[in-house]
This record gives C-alpha cells, sequence and structure tokens, in this order.
C-alpha cells in the first residue's frame, strides 16, 4: 500500500504544479531527494522560463539550485538546435 500511495501522491503533486507554485515545489523536492520531482519541475521551469524568471522567488533560490535550472535551460537549447539541424 505504501508504494502505491506514494505514488497516487506523486502524481497529484506533478499534476499540481503550476508556474506559480513550481519554485516551491522545486525547493522542496530538493529537500527531500524527490529527483523524479526535481526532474518534473525544472521540464516546467524551463518550458515557462519567461513567465518564471518573473516570479520575486526566483532570486530567492540557493545558488546550487539556480545552476541547475541553467544547466537545464543550456540542454534544452542544446537539444532544440540539434533537432533544428536534423531537420535541414
Amino acid at each position: 500500500y505504501n508504494n502505491r500511495l506514494q505514488a497516487y501522491c506523486k502524481q497529484n503533486l506533478e499534476m499540481n504544479v503550476t508556474v506559480q507554485n513550481v519554485l516551491q515545489i522545486l525547493e522542496a523536492a530538493d529537500k527531500t531527494q524527490a529527483l523524479d520531482m526535481k526532474r518534473h519541475c525544472l521540464h516546467i521551469i524551463v518550458h515557462q522560463f519567461t513567465k518564471v524568471s518573473k516570479l520575486p522567488t526566483l532570486r530567492s533560490l540557493s545558488q546550487q539550485l539556480l545552476l541547475d535550472i541553467i544547466d537545464s535551460l543550456a540542454s534544452h537549447i542544446s537539444d532544440k538546435q540539434c533537432a533544428e539541424l536534423g531537420a535541414d
């Protein structure tokens, strides 16, 4: 039952991540070492970065989380450029 409950909680939380709460959830996921949730938050941040970048909470993140966001953005840009080159 514990595994099913954990899976349900994870799925429920993932469905309720918004631009407004993604940074708080990212911090919580990082502190609890919930790597799947952290990856999910980083994915949302990358794809909604123009909105997330305007949140005041962004400036209060730890240096390590800011570096994680930068790494995710760089990977996304690199993947996108590779896909565009492959389409030529």
